[in-house]
């Protein structure tokens, strides 16, 4: 009898292993974030692939937060802008050390990349604002376009987008080269 007891408890163990872990994959997991009703932005343009991107872009860049960051406001709705200095860029009007910034809304939506955080390196394809004298105001093409870095891999930020989950990047200055293959 008590051998069984044993086996009982040895199996409801492994269980709540098993059920703890499968918790906590869930709750960390981009399925989970959609899942629970994440919010969706009214995108104007679903992109699906790094091609349709380069139409809208005029930089394709690596860069890194500097952890300055703002709120403005554009018809009383909270934007997050981010100062983010350029690493490298493909052939665009961009290149390393150049300061720019992009503004977001505060990462609420589930198919627009969050707010990159400082000490983190991102590519992200980037169009110029039309409304900026000085130059250095970006968005990112189809709020979605962007990538966190690990090394030569890029993840996709946003866990619902028809982009390419993950890409790498090569090259160098003015030479910079993101695949998704």
């Amino acid at each position: 009898m008590e051998e069984a007891d044993r086996g009982m408890w040895t199996r409801l163990a492994v269980l709540a292993v098993v059920v703890l872990g499968a918790a906590v994959w869930w709750t960390t997991s981009d399925a989970a974030l959609v899942a629970r009703g994440g919010e969706e932005l009214d995108l104007m343009y679903d992109y699906s692939s790094l091609e349709e991107l380069a139409v809208e872009t005029t930089d394709v860049a690596v860069v890194e937060p500097t952890g300055e960051t703002w709120t403005e406001h554009v018809s009383e709705a909270p934007f997050v802008v981010t100062e983010l200095r350029v690493v490298s860029s493909d052939d665009g009007p961009l290149v390393a050390d150049d300061l720019i910034t992009i503004r977001q809304d505060d990462g609420r939506y589930v198919n627009a990349a969050p707010v990159p955080r400082a000490g983190e390196r991102y590519v992200i394809f980037l169009d110029r604002s039309e409304n900026d004298p000085g130059g250095t105001r970006y968005g990112i093409v189809g709020a979605q376009a962007v990538w966190h870095l690990d090394g030569a891999r890029g993840k996709l930020t946003t866990p619902k987008s028809s982009l390419p989950r993950r890409v790498t990047v090569s090259g160098s200055e003015g030479g910079l080269r993101v695949s998704s293959r």
